[in-house]
């Protein structure tokens, strides 16, 4: 069992976003004095991901609004930002963090917090217009290609979850004609359930959205030799050609890294309910539910900042390197289990209020495609339960806080 980090240890943080700036602030709140590394594959600052399908897109807001923190308030954290490079290895023997730049970073303490990244649809690398959304970059490269494409834009989106979801709204409210395709009967079905998402189908219909459902795509051709950059090729033997792809089919843990480092990754990285994977590990990525005992994850907006508000919450584990002695399991108000609930549910109101799509509306008539544009309702990220986070609940019904705590 180790004891706790001396405070001048140096501490790495694997991870440049809102988990990750938020282990980093709350290991200096502790009062670690150390150096405080932070590994980032982004050139980005911290940054707020929602408003990436919808204030950011549509144009609404610039870039310097959904960032976490101004340069001021990072300088005063002391953190030591290595952003633009990847961790590609991971020795826990010699405890060092190799990065793709052929740097190695050692550390007495670690935090894993890289996330995961856009599920890419297969047989599209490297083709056209064709775009996944998770980044910034990805966010401004959507806006560029609808802005090359004008005012006849047409755009396809795959996947009618709630990334895809969003953009469609987003897009629309640009001026573009949108096609939503999703391979089950029922888009949001599995996390909405079947009426709600039937529901959420329809109110995209009644505001000009074309949603397909039930059928899969079988291949993604370029043709940009013809009018349009790409066609999208279904299963029912049926195609859609237009100028943009957005793709919207889930996401992947990033763990690849971690291979080869004798850590236990099933879809994740697997940790105890104390969310340690190692002793002197405090990982953000994957934890073991302390009620039902089965591994669980979640990866959505409100999850990020759950760990460090565990740690704070117990003092004993703070940190990395010093695991508690008679671990409690979390409660079900505060721990895992309640909040990766509530994380799923909770981005709906922005979605699909019919205040968003009025806005949407109003904004169309009134908005030049690539400048205003439409900003999409934000929820209400604070919601306390699953029933303040249902369509009927309260939800932002004007431009949210750009950095939400």
């Amino acid at each position: 069992m180790s004891d706790a980090l001396d405070p001048e240890s140096t501490i790495v943080v694997v991870g440049a976003s809102l988990a990750g700036l938020r282990a980093a602030e709350e290991i200096r709140h502790e009062g670690h004095t150390g150096p405080v590394v932070i590994v980032g594959d982004e050139i980005h600052t911290p940054y707020d991901r929602p408003p990436l399908s919808k204030q950011l897109l549509s144009g609404k807001w610039d870039v310097s609004r959904i960032h976490h923190h101004t340069p001021d308030r990072l300088d005063e954290l002391g953190l030591d930002l290595h952003l633009g490079r990847r961790a590609v290895a991971l020795d826990t023997d010699m405890r060092t963090v190799s990065c793709d730049d052929g740097d190695q970073l050692h550390y007495d303490g670690l935090v894993v917090a890289t996330g995961a990244g856009a599920r890419a649809l297969p047989g599209t690398e490297g083709l056209g217009p064709v775009r996944t959304l998770r980044t910034l970059d990805d966010c401004l490269g959507i806006r560029s290609d609808l802005e090359a494409a004008g005012d006849d834009a047409t755009v396809v989106v795959i996947g009618a979850g709630f990334i895809g979801s969003e953009v469609a709204a987003t897009c629309h409210g640009m001026g573009a004609t949108v096609t939503v395709v999703e391979a089950l009967p029922t888009p949001l079905g599995r996390v909405l359930g079947n009426e709600m998402g039937e529901a959420c189908a329809e109110l995209h219909r009644s505001n000009g959205v074309t949603v397909l459902t039930g059928v899969g795509v079988d291949r993604v051709t370029d043709i940009s030799g013809g009018a349009k950059a790409i066609r999208v090729h279904l299963a029912d033997d049926t195609h859609l050609d237009c100028d943009l792809v957005v793709v919207g089919i889930g996401v992947v843990p990033s763990v690849g890294w971690l291979e080869g480092a004798g850590l236990s990754l099933d879809n994740g990285l697997v940790c105890d309910e104390t969310l340690f994977a190692l002793t002197g590990w405090w990982p953000l990525v994957t934890w073991l539910d302390g009620h039902i005992r089965r591994p669980a994850s979640s990866c959505g907006w409100s999850t990020g900042p759950m760990p460090p508000k565990a740690v704070r919450r117990r003092p004993e584990t703070c940190w990395p390197g010093r695991r508690a002695h008679s671990p409690t399991t979390p409660s079900r108000s505060s721990g895992p289990t309640s909040t990766s609930r509530r994380s799923r549910s909770s981005v709906f109101p922005g979605l699909m209020t019919r205040s968003s799509w009025s806005a949407a509306r109003s904004t169309r008539e009134s908005s030049s495609p690539s400048t205003d544009g439409v900003t999409v309702s934000g929820p209400s990220w604070a919601s306390a339960s699953p029933a303040s986070s249902c369509p009927t609940g309260r939800c932002w019904l004007r431009e949210p806080p750009s950095t939400r705590h």
